[in-house]
């Protein structure tokens, strides 16, 4: 989901669980199916975990020459 940084907390809030409501259902794991998505949900903080797990790779190739 992508939402200004400003967005008021309850409105953040609210899109959070109705995301999280759809990519949940049925119907959007059937399309999800049916045109070639892999569907991994994750919350925002294991998203932030990732993220941060990834960090040292990606200062490395950073200062790579590659």
């Amino acid at each position: 989901m992508i939402a200004p940084a400003d967005l008021d907390e309850s409105c953040r809030d609210t899109l959070v669980e109705v995301s999280k409501q759809v990519v949940e259902s049925d119907a959007f794991a059937q399309f999800a199916e049916e045109n070639g998505y892999v569907l991994d949900p994750i919350q925002l903080d294991e998203l932030a975990q990732e993220i941060d797990d990834y960090r040292p790779l990606f200062e490395e190739i950073e200062g790579s020459d590659a």
